[in-house]
């Protein structure tokens, strides 16, 4: 008796320390999001009408994005444009992480928009600047981060994958190449991903050893019933002849019968 209730005991005890590692990782997770929207405030006119023009000389918001984009904006050359891509690409990167981890976070609560906005001032070193994108491609980003916040593992490689190309088509509108995938950052692999694919990995090893194994001996037995075949064959080939040579055999004999009893024998002269 004592045994099971010290058994029970222990049971309880590993479920409560697992379920306080469990509370502890999405508190992580959540002070994460909320850390990382904080540096996203709601646009405001006054604050990127003064602050914007020492980082963009004046271009904010969609003026921005349409310059940065290629479409001809007044007063402004490519040459020009080209200098400030670096920094855009900092302001364009971290305004796509926002509408990510907004939609992780509304997916994580269950409280989803229809669309998220594709506007908002992003916090720089130097100050505010407010970013604009299409809103196809904002509702793209932030559906990904909704379905990123189920945590399935069948879905992450296909998550990547639509978070890079969605990304990567962005920045090449602005004509901007990113060295490394977003997805690095934003979908990070997790231990059980790795886990499943080095189990994946070792079972098809061992597939491959097993026909390893299976190719000798069904090589083996391919060239042993070939040479079955061929004793066969090779047997039905010296029957066939004997039968052959045999009726030719008797067919000479009888000849030789039909000449020698044609031939008249002389008879002795007296």
């Amino acid at each position: 008796m004592a045994t099971l209730l010290l058994f029970v005991l222990l049971f309880f005890s590993a479920a409560l320390l697992v379920m306080v590692i469990y509370t502890i990782d999405r508190l992580n997770s959540v002070e994460k999001i909320t850390s990382l929207l904080n540096t996203v405030v709601a646009p405001s006119p006054s604050v990127s009408g003064v602050e914007a023009p020492s980082m963009f000389e004046g271009l904010t918001g969609m003026v921005l994005w349409e310059a940065m984009s290629g479409k001809p904006v007044e007063g402004w050359d490519k040459e020009s444009l080209d200098e400030m891509r670096p920094r855009y690409q900092i302001v364009l990167q971290k305004h796509i992480e926002a509408i990510f981890d907004e939609g992780l976070l509304d997916g994580h609560q269950e409280s989803f928009k229809h669309l998220p906005a594709n506007g908002m001032v992003v916090s720089m070193l130097r100050g505010t600047v407010e970013s604009w994108m299409p809103q196809n491609y904002a509702s793209s980003i932030y559906q990904l981060g909704i379905e990123w916040s189920r945590n399935e593992i069948e879905e992450a490689e296909r998550l990547r994958e639509r978070l890079d190309l969605i990304v990567d088509e962005l920045f090449s509108d602005c004509e901007i190449e990113l060295k490394n995938p977003i997805s690095n950052s934003l979908m990070p692999v997790s231990e059980e991903e790795l886990l499943r694919k080095s189990n994946d990995s070792e079972m098809s090893d061992s597939d491959e050893e097993l026909g390893e194994t299976m190719t000798p001996a069904l090589s083996n037995e391919s060239e042993g019933s070939t040479s079955q075949i061929n004793d066969v064959q090779e047997a039905v080939a010296n029957k066939n002849v004997e039968d052959v040579s045999k009726p030719e055999n008797q067919t000479d004999d009888k000849s030789k019968g039909e000449v020698s009893s044609g031939v008249r024998v002389p008879e002795p002269v007296a």
